[in-house]
């Protein structure tokens, strides 16, 4: 009898996610060798839009996370968000820090 192919299930974690390169490239990778990817998990998802050539700026804009759970199908969880972040940092009374971080929310965050 051959052998049987058994596919291995994988949990990728990392620390943030940007533009999620890192994880596609993973996905694709343990997907031609290994197995399956059942889910990414990763500290921070700073929520931002994804890099695109000629983007028509009135149309909404995915994020990396928004990309990957369509491309791939792979559920994406995030221990904390811009979002948590913002609350965060506002609740310690960093006002200044808050600011900033509002200010890259409203250029950098995604539709999704």
């Amino acid at each position: 009898m051959g052998a049987s192919l058994r596919k291995n299930k994988v949990l990728i974690v990392d620390d943030v996610m940007t533009a999620g390169t890192a994880k596609r490239e993973a996905t694709d990778k343990i997907r031609k060798e290994v197995g399956i990817v059942v889910r990414i998990v990763v500290a921070l998802d700073r929520m931002g839009k994804l890099p695109a050539l000629n983007r028509d700026d009135s149309l909404p804009v995915s994020s990396a996370i928004g990309e990957i759970r369509r491309k791939y199908g792979v559920p994406v969880l995030s221990i904390l968000d811009l979002n948590d972040t913002i609350v965060g940092i506002r609740g310690l009374g960093l006002e200044e820090d808050f600011r900033r971080l509002e200010g890259y929310r409203a250029t950098y965050k995604a539709a999704d």
